[in-house]
C-alpha cells in the first residue's frame, strides 16, 4: 500500500455545453465524481489533491454535499484558481466546506492580499504548498518565502515536495487571476530546495528536470482540449510512481465520417475527413444518431473539412459584418433541418 496518494484538478460540479448535450454533460460530470471516489477509495495513508477541487467558485448544495464524504477523507486540499475569487472576504464552495469540517489546516486557502506557503508532514515526507494567490506579485512572493524557510528541514531521511497550482513556464501567463506562472529558470532554483516540485492546475501531464518536477495532469478529459492519459502519484516504499486512472486509447475515438458506425463505445468522439458541402446533411444525421445509441459517449466534435470553405472563410475575412457561421446559416435557410443540424453542432 502506498503512504501518499497524490492528485489534483477533479472539477467537481463540471458543466460543459460544447459538443455535448445536456445528458452526456451530466454523464461526463457523474464520470468524474466517480473517478474522484474511486482515487480516494483507494488504500493510502496520507491523501492530497493539487487544487482546483470545484470547477467554479460558488456550486449548487447538492453538489457540495455530494462531495463533502469524499473532501473528508483528505489530508491536504489546495485551493486553486477555480475555488477562489478576487473579492476579499468572499467565501466559495470550498471555503464552506473547510468550515463546515471545522476550519480545518487540511484545506489552506490564501485570501485576496496574502501570500502563505502551509507546511504539512508525514512521517518523514515534508509538503510545502502555496494555494492561489490572488496576483503574480504574491505568488512569488510566496514561492521564494517557502523556499528559503525549507532550507531549516534538510535533515537527513527527509524528503521535500513542493505543491503549487499554477501554469509552468506559459508565454501566455500575464499574472491575472488564472494565470499564475512558475518559469522555468525559477524551477531551476527551486529543485536546489526541493526532491520534487508537484504542480496542478495544467491538464495535460509532463515532466521537466529529470523527473523532479512534476505537471501532474487533472484525473479525466474535461473537453476535447485535455484528452491525454491520465495519471495520479503514489509515495510509498520505491518511491515516487505514477499510477494511469484514463486512458486516451480507450476513451477516444476518431473517426472519418464516411467509416461511421451507429455507436461507440468511447466516451469522446471526433469526426474527421473531407467532404462536400451536399454531404454535410448526411454527416450530421449519422452524427445524431451516434449520439442516440452511444450511451457511453461524454462529448461528440464535428472536425469535417468542407470543400469550398477556404474561399467562404476569405469572404468572411473581407466582409468583417458577417462571421463564417452567419455564411453557414445564410447558406442553409432554404432546408431548415439541415440548418437546425448545423446550429447544434456549432454551437
Amino acid at each position: 500500500m502506498p503512504d501518499v496518494v497524490i492528485f489534483s484538478d477533479p472539477h467537481v460540479g463540471l458543466r460543459r455545453t460544447a459538443n455535448t448535450t445536456p445528458a452526456s454533460s451530466a454523464r461526463l460530470r457523474e464520470a468524474i465524481n466517480e473517478q474522484l471516489a474511486d482515487i480516494i477509495g483507494r488504500p493510502a495513508e496520507f491523501r492530497i489533491c493539487g487544487g482546483d477541487w470545484f470547477d467554479t467558485f460558488s456550486n449548487e448544495e447538492g453538489v457540495i454535499a455530494s462531495t463533502y464524504p469524499l473532501i473528508k477523507e483528505m489530508d491536504l486540499v489546495l485551493a486553486g484558481n477555480h475555488d477562489l475569487v478576487n473579492i476579499k472576504g468572499k467565501m466559495g464552495s470550498l471555503g464552506l466546506l473547510k468550515e463546515m469540517l471545522g476550519n480545518t489546516d487540511a484545506i489552506p486557502i490564501n485570501d485576496v492580499g496574502e501570500s502563505n506557503g502551509f507546511l504539512h508532514t508525514y512521517g518523514n515526507h515534508l509538503f510545502f504548498s502555496v494555494p492561489h494567490c490572488s496576483t503574480q506579485e504574491l505568488f512569488d512572493k510566496a514561492v521564494d518565502a517557502t523556499a528559503k524557510g525549507s532550507d531549516v528541514y534538510n535533515k537527513e531521511g527527509h524528503k521535500k515536495y513542493l505543491l503549487l497550482h499554477c501554469n509552468y513556464n506559459s508565454n501566455f501567463s500575464d499574472g491575472r487571476q488564472t494565470d499564475l506562472n512558475l518559469t522555468r529558470a525559477k524551477a531551476a532554483e527551486l529543485v536546489d530546495h526541493f526532491d520534487y516540485i508537484i504542480l496542478g492546475h495544467e491538464h495535460n501531464p509532463y515532466e521537466d528536470f529529470q523527473g523532479k518536477l512534476i505537471v501532474l495532469g487533472n484525473i479525466h478529459p474535461t473537453s476535447f482540449s485535455d484528452i491525454t492519459d491520465k495519471r495520479i502519484m503514489t509515495i510509498g516504499d520505491d518511491g515516487v510512481k505514477f499510477v494511469p486512472v484514463w486512458k486516451k486509447s480507450k476513451g477516444y475515438q476518431e473517426i472519418n465520417w464516411q467509416d461511421l458506425e451507429e455507436s461507440y463505445p468511447h466516451q469522446f468522439i471526433k469526426i474527421t475527413g473531407t467532404a462536400k458541402a451536399e454531404n454535410l446533411r448526411d454527416i450530421m444525421k449519422a452524427a445524431k444518431t451516434i449520439e442516440k445509441n452511444s450511451p457511453n459517449l461524454f462529448a461528440l466534435k464535428m472536425d469535417v473539412e468542407i470543400e469550398g470553405l477556404a474561399k467562404m472563410q476569405e469572404s468572411c475575412a473581407e466582409d468583417k459584418s458577417q462571421t463564417i457561421v452567419d455564411k453557414v446559416e445564410q447558406s442553409l435557410e432554404s432546408t431548415p433541418e439541415l440548418l437546425e443540424l448545423w446550429k447544434e453542432f456549432a454551437k
